[in-house]
């Protein structure tokens, strides 16, 4: 008799057989599952694959889905008589012409339409009085020779795919994708779906009361994991109409922003003051404006990191402005002159300098000063006949352009506390009526990049922002609204293929949309700034022609406080002064005679200027300048010196 022990190992080793036919059983129909699970996913692959093919090829399958309705419709009239056929089917006609109103926008569709339904109607008319078969191929003919163009029309060439989504219709995708975003979400429903060139687009209308526009825009991202594709290629953005409870959602197969746009050529309108900056990422065009007719010029923000694409942005901008024939560019390029090489000999000024560029901005603010008083006392006719002075606001003309003050690096120069600072803040305020308009560049459009100034970040962007990539998840919010919901910083740095995305950016000016847009490309800038006319600039603040040299030689340097050219000869700044045009600036500053003689070739001081004002007996009363108030002088004669 077997021991308890060996009895034990006996039982456990019949249990192990046991297990093993067990585990083979199962595995025998584990395989045999696994047969039945990839003949079923095979199945389904091959049925979403038709499904897919169905939606790709749905326009090309609705002439068969015509021919069997007109069969249908035949074999359901079959024994009526002609006149009541004539009848349902005129009814039939016209519900069909009434339902495609809204896609028959060209004559030919139209034509194509109405031609198409009435041959139906005789078709169906013949076929229920005469009874006869062969009528059937008369019908197959007639379809036929419809067929053909539609399929002309509507073939689905390289590149024109829709996007794919998931098992059934592009509606059933929606309710289960807003299932999974749980209450309310599923109260929402899809409305005008239409097929674009890559895509289809559509509204969805959000239960009132529980969601908003914002909230819909804050799930781009999940919408997007639900179409198992980018954010770039999932666009959601508000209605035109701004219905708070809808938004535009729509499907892309690929962003138009992964591929370059090249340069069409000059396309700034001058009756509207509006030029296209390039394709949005699914269809049409986003526009910024230069200036708005009846009023003024606009200012810019320009932003984006390093290879965002913003140097090649500003040769755009200079290249439209130069083309149009009624803007003269003015650039500031503090690297150097390295970021925009190809407008050192063709703007109408250009500098490379913080010096320069400070210069340049004091005689941009001469400039903004005499364009006032010149608009403020000119005289103008009204459509009643009726003579008025002083105008409101600055239309560009050839004879008088919008000057463009174009400045890369901005953080170079707007310094806290600075002139310069200051000097751009007064032309961001007050430059727009006297048809002067600013660009800034910078990397980071923070208040500190700007010198603390709030006034000159908020009125410049009160015009126009082009934000491409930048470096900074927190720059979202800085020159964008709220009520604008992107983030620049989410912009890729190189495409699906690596190539690079300089050039993608949010665009918020006329007619902006939330979506990324890229910038046309202009491949041979150089050769595009010198193809373009040059207009005359003549500024009203500086009149080099009529201010006379000075008769004297400077005398040698005297002892004291000032230097040489400081203390020269008081009949050398006496005939400077009157030589001035008093004629076309009835009054002046000191500074502004100042910044009036330096740009004739002197170097007169403010000191040396004062001094000659007072001591010359210059602004005395019986002397040949008025002094009205303090530090403001007028000539007394108004003639134009000439020499």
């Amino acid at each position: 008799m077997p021991s308890k022990r060996q009895a034990v190992k006996a039982k456990a080793a019949e249990q192990l057989v046991i297990k093993r036919a067990e585990d083979k059983r199962s595995r025998k129909i584990a395989r045999r599952w696994n047969v039945v699970a990839g003949v079923f996913r095979a199945v389904a692959g091959a049925a979403r694959g038709l499904w897919a093919l169905r939606f790709r090829h749905r326009r090309q399958l609705a002439p068969f889905w015509v021919l069997a309705g007109l069969w249908v419709a035949g074999f359901a009239t079959t024994g009526v008589a002609p006149g009541g056929v004539l009848i349902l089917a005129l009814i039939g006609a016209a519900a069909a012409l009434f339902r495609l109103r809204g896609a028959l926008d060209r004559r030919v569709e139209q034509v194509y339409a109405l031609t198409g339904c009435g041959l139906a109607v005789v078709w169906l008319v013949v076929c229920a009085a005469l009874g006869d078969t062969r009528m059937d191929w008369v019908g197959i003919v007639m379809w036929a020779g419809f067929a053909v163009p539609w399929w002309h029309h509507h073939a689905v060439r390289p590149g024109d795919a829709p996007p794919v989504v998931h098992d059934g219709t592009l509606e059933q995708w929606w309710t289960n994708t807003a299932e999974a975003f749980g209450a309310p979400w599923p109260e929402s429903r899809m409305i005008e779906v239409a097929a674009i060139d890559n895509g289809v687009t559509c509204e969805i209308v959000l239960p009132p009361g529980k969601l908003t526009t914002a909230d819909a825009v804050a799930k781009a991202g999940r919408i997007a994991s639900a179409r198992e594709r980018s954010v770039a290629t999932t666009l959601v953005e508000p209605t035109r109409t701004q219905i708070e409870n809808r938004f535009r959602l729509t499907l892309l197969e690929r962003s138009r922003v992964d591929a370059v746009h090249h340069w069409p050529g000059p396309q700034l309108d001058p009756t509207t003051g509006l030029a296209p900056v390039g394709p949005y990422a699914d269809q049409g065009v986003g526009y910024a404006r230069f200036w708005r007719p009846g009023s003024g010029p606009t200012h810019w923000m320009v932003c984006g990191c390093t290879d965002g694409g913003k140097s090649r942005f500003l040769d755009w901008t200079l290249l439209e402005s130069r083309h149009s024939g009624l803007i003269a560019s003015w650039v500031g390029d503090p690297q150097g002159g390295q970021s925009l090489p190809a407008w050192r000999t063709t703007a109408h000024r250009f500098e490379d300098t913080p010096e320069g560029i400070s210069d340049m901005l004091r005689d941009l603010e001469a400039e903004m000063d005499a364009r006032s008083r010149d608009l403020a006392r000119r005289e103008w006719t009204d459509e009643d006949g009726n003579t008025w002075m002083g105008v409101d606001h600055f239309d560009p003309t050839p004879e008088d352009p919008i000057i463009e003050l174009v400045l890369d690096e901005a953080q170079d120069i707007t310094v806290s506390g600075s002139p310069e600072l200051k000097i751009l803040e007064k032309l961001a305020r007050k430059s727009r009526k006297t048809g002067i308009r600013l660009v800034l560049a910078t990397q980071m459009p923070s208040i500190d990049q700007l010198g603390g100034s709030m006034t000159l970040r908020g009125q410049v962007v009160a015009g126009c922002v082009a934000s491409l990539r930048t470096a900074e998840n927190v720059t979202k919010n800085m020159v964008l609204p709220p009520s604008f919901p992107v983030n620049p910083y989410a912009i890729p740095r190189e495409t699906p293929e690596g190539e690079t995305t300089a050039g993608t950016m949010y665009l918020y000016g006329p007619r902006a949309r939330p979506v990324p847009l890229r910038n046309w490309l202009v491949p041979k800038v150089h050769s595009a700034a010198v193809a373009a006319p040059t207009i005359p600039l003549t500024l009203r603040s500086v009149t080099p022609a009529t201010v006379r040299p000075p008769t004297q030689p400077f005398p040698a340097e005297q002892p004291g406080d000032v230097t040489g050219q400081d203390m020269v000869g008081a009949g050398n700044i006496r005939d400077a002064i009157l030589g001035l045009n008093w004629g076309a600036r009835p009054e002046m500053r000191r500074g502004e005679i100042v910044d009036t003689l330096k740009a004739a070739g002197y170097d007169y001081s403010l000191s040396a200027v004062q001094k000659a004002l007072n001591g010359d007996n210059l602004s005395r009363p019986d002397g040949e300048l008025l002094n009205p108030s303090h530090g403001l002088y007028r000539r007394t004669a108004t003639q134009e010196v000439v020499v």
